[in-house]
């Protein structure tokens, strides 16, 4: 046996990656399959690799098979296969593989290159992009607006040519053909824009300018209606009436300082927030910064009204009353301005204040109510819709006046006339719903009566109300359907006419063709 050579065996090998969770059941099913006859190391690869297959980042185990024959070649590459694993060349000569490996690493070295390069070229062109950004969505977006207008232009295919039809401010047609003007300038366009003014039945639409103190207004308004072509603008009232009626909602001297502090700091740098984005929430506020002002100074004046910081009475004048334990003993003067502070922290705070508040909203409501009938009568007239201005504003007139004008008078008349020395007055509640419920004796002279003669008065207004409402609920639809009956009527008499005008032709033509 010593003199026998032992002659060299012939072994292969494979190389390849296969995903980690594979690898397990990769090695069982080699082992069975070569019956053990096989030598096979593997190494974990640190990082992800994409599979060529799928394109998505694994991690995955690199592997060398070392086996004998080529039965156990085909079985080895087969089992490969099925398991998904990617196999890759590698030369049997050891210099060759050192050649392989050189351009690998030559290789890997270009890509290096080629990403850095790319990288590079990317942040460049970005940045590029990023210093005209704004200026490309500008340009998009005035695009955009173009594009959106000229589908509403009509195409006249006659003259080839684009007809627009709109409005505009009667004072804005020179600026209006002066930029159209420029336009054809600087456009290079041959044919110019003509402007024409047609005349038309139709009703303008409203429009209003409005500047930063009025938008704001302007919108609150519109968000309930907005007046006809000509008609009256109640926004202008609106800029005093509003602020008011908050403050006297939100009377306090020392919250409206601090909702004036807030608009004071939104106006003054104004400039500044309008080139941010200030979102849905804090823009609202910003664009409505100047009725924050006003309703911020109407809260301290009500405030000082009600004698209330941070609701706390102020005594700023002395109050007027003298604690003579257990009852408060009045001076006989008046406090310079507002509520006496003596009234805060009583027993019947809550109903002194609550009336106050009330009897003011009752006040304001009928001025600002009785506003908003004043001017609907001033655009009856103006559009001369008389059958509205005798049957609409007038029994208004009497019907609001008739009850809610009464009864701000009777604040008032309470007021001046009923004193701490006075005995107590009857509710000004129960007054108005006893003229209703009992007209003509809704109390007893000398008794429960606010004033002298209050049965009359309120006898007056009860047959004043009743009447307004026929007036305002039927005489008008009552005259609409006769003038439609009229007009109706009109019509059918032309057309029996126009048909009579046919026959006497037809027949004097029929005669003539006789004779001929």
């Amino acid at each position: 046996g010593g003199g026998g050579a032992a002659k060299a065996v012939a072994l292969g090998f494979a190389t390849g990656t296969l995903p980690v969770e594979r690898h397990a059941a990769f090695e069982r099913v080699l082992w069975r399959a070569t019956r053990g006859n096989l030598f096979m190391r593997t190494a974990p690869i640190d990082e992800p690799l994409k599979d060529p297959a799928s394109g998505a980042d694994a991690l995955k185990n690199v592997f060398l098979i070392f086996y004998q024959g080529a039965q156990s070649e085909a079985k080895i590459k087969k089992i490969c296969e099925s398991f998904g694993a990617n196999l890759y060349p590698c030369p049997d000569n050891e210099a060759e593989r050192r050649s392989l490996l050189d351009q690998c690493d030559a290789r890997l070295g270009e890509l290096d290159d080629v990403l850095r390069e790319s990288a590079r070229h990317r942040d460049q062109v970005l940045s590029n992009v990023g210093a005209q950004l704004a200026a490309w969505k500008t340009k998009i977006a005035k695009e955009k607006c173009i594009f959106h207008t000229l589908n509403k232009f009509n195409y006249d295919l006659g003259r080839k040519c684009l007809i627009a039809v709109g409005w505009c401010p009667s004072d804005e047609l020179p600026r209006v053909r002066d930029a159209l003007r420029v336009a054809t300038e600087r456009s290079g366009a041959l044919t110019p824009s003509i402007v024409h003014v047609i005349k038309t039945r139709e009703t303008p639409p409203t429009h209003f300018r409005t500047n930063k103190w009025t938008s704001a207004f302007q919108s609150l308004i519109a968000a309930y209606g907005v007046a006809g072509y000509r008609e009256v603008n109640p926004t202008v009232f609106t800029i005093v009436t509003f602020p008011f009626l908050f403050g006297i909602m939100f009377g306090d001297v020392g919250h409206g300082a601090f909702m004036l502090a807030f608009a004071l700091v939104l106006i003054v740098r104004e400039r500044a927030l309008a080139k941010r984005d200030l979102g849905e929430s804090v823009g609202m506020l910003f664009s409505a910064r100047y009725m924050l002002l006003l309703m911020s100074l109407f809260s301290i004046y009500c405030g000082a009204l009600y004698n209330e910081v941070f609701s706390v009475a102020a005594d700023a004048f002395g109050t007027r009353w003298v604690n003579d334990a257990p009852t408060m003993r009045w001076r006989h003067t008046v406090y310079p301005f507002g509520i006496d502070p003596a009234w805060k922290g009583v027993d019947n705070e809550l109903s002194i204040y609550n009336s106050l508040k009330m009897k003011l909203s009752i006040i304001i409501a009928v001025l600002q109510m009785g506003l908003g009938i004043v001017l609907s009568a001033f655009n009856h007239v103006y559009f001369r819709r008389w059958l509205d201005l005798v049957f609409n504003f007038v029994p208004q007139v009497m019907f609001f006046f008739g009850i809610f004008g009464y009864l701000a008078a009777l604040i008032f008349y309470k007021w001046a006339a009923i004193t701490i020395d006075s005995p107590s007055a009857p509710k000004l509640l129960t007054i108005i719903i006893n003229m209703f419920l009992s007209p003509g004796s809704c109390c007893t002279p000398n008794v429960d009566e606010l004033y002298a003669g209050q049965n009359g008065v309120q006898w007056v207004l009860f047959i004043v109300v009743v009447a307004a409402l026929p007036l305002m609920l039927c005489c008008k639809p009552v005259f609409q359907y006769a003038a439609y009956r009229r007009r109706r009527s009109a019509v059918v008499h032309h057309h029996a006419d126009d048909a009579d005008a046919l026959v006497v032709n037809g027949g004097g033509g029929g005669g003539g063709g006789g004779g001929g």
